[in-house]
């Protein structure tokens, strides 16, 4: 079941990785994605295209890294780097600093989508970088310059590029909350060949999200409201570790009146706080606090005091 949904209508070139590894195999492949959906399908394309390269008894290693982290493991990256052939970062790059030394190195790759990273602009054919689609997509389409684009990687687009009005948006939400069920590791074993969901994985994923939706329900109508200098938002707090990538689709069905009246909602989880928004760029007010993400979904963490 490895659906295909259109061709791409560009002249095939030969992909910088190609280029690069005309006449070379790899023993050490390094991929450094996100934590998320599109982090995960990141590292399902990264294997898929890059697998006939590895030499007998080299290997694909795979870091997965969140926003508090990502400077510290590049860091250590940038040191070390000459144990690999290839590093890829994808869906998740380093801060400024150490991202321009890292993308001093030949065999080092970014792709992202993220508007707190701007200055991979700076690097067209080692920072791919691109706004308004998923690194997923970007990753097969332009990095790897695969000619055929499959159903899988759409819905992770239209799912984390928040394109709501795609025909993929609803297998793309469902895809997320399969992507929860199995865990990480377990949903790139499981889609590695980009088969479709099956029938029973639907229905899995339809529970979840009823299940899901009643909650987050729940938790708009008891959030507190507030205000500060960034505008008029709803503040929850929550033990629960769960996709609220809805939330505003959720309030602006469900709760009209409080939808119009709100600027941005805030959902705390331990140290992590994630932003949403249509109505405000999200992604500034996460930068401010040392975090970033897009437009309508971003994030931090909250330090700790010493």
């Amino acid at each position: 079941m490895n659906a295909v949904l259109a061709k791409v209508d560009q002249p095939i070139l030969l992909s910088p990785v190609r280029s690069l590894l005309e006449d070379k195999v790899l023993d050490n492949v390094l991929i450094v994605t996100h934590t998320d959906l599109d982090g995960a399908g990141c590292a399902i394309v990264a294997k898929h295209c890059i697998h006939n390269w590895v030499n007998i008894g080299g290997k694909i290693e795979l870091i997965q890294a969140d926003y508090d982290k990502i400077d510290e493991i590049a860091q250590k990256i940038y040191d070390e780097s000459t144990d690999y052939d290839l590093i890829l970062f994808a869906d998740i790059t380093p801060s400024e600093e150490i991202g321009r030394k890292l993308l001093g190195i030949n065999y080092v790759f970014f792709i992202d989508h993220h508007k707190s990273r701007e200055y991979l602009a700076d690097y067209p054919g080692k920072a791919y970088y691109n706004t308004e689609d998923s690194a997923t997509l970007i990753l097969w389409r332009d990095f790897f310059q695969e000619q055929m684009i499959m159903n899988l990687l759409m819905c992770i687009d239209a799912w984390d590029s928040w394109k709501l009005d795609s025909t993929f948006r609803n297998d793309g939400v469902r895809l997320n909350y399969l992507f929860h069920q199995y865990g990480f590791d377990d949903f790139i074993n499981e889609f590695y060949l980009m088969r479709l969901m099956t029938p029973q994985e639907k229905k899995l994923a339809n529970a979840s999200k009823n299940k899901d939706e009643q909650e987050m329900l729940e938790m708009l109508k008891n959030a507190n409201k507030s205000t500060d200098e960034t505008g008029y938002f709803l503040a929850m707090k929550t033990e629960k570790r769960k996709s609220f990538g809805r939330m505003i689709e959720i309030l602006k069905t469900e709760l009209p009146e409080l939808y119009n009246a709100t600027d941005y909602i805030s959902i705390r989880v331990g140290d992590k706080v994630s932003l949403y928004s249509d109505r405000i760029d999200v992604s500034e007010i996460a930068k401010r606090r040392g975090g970033g993400g897009h437009a309508g979904a971003a994030g931090y963490h909250i330090k700790k005091r010493k």
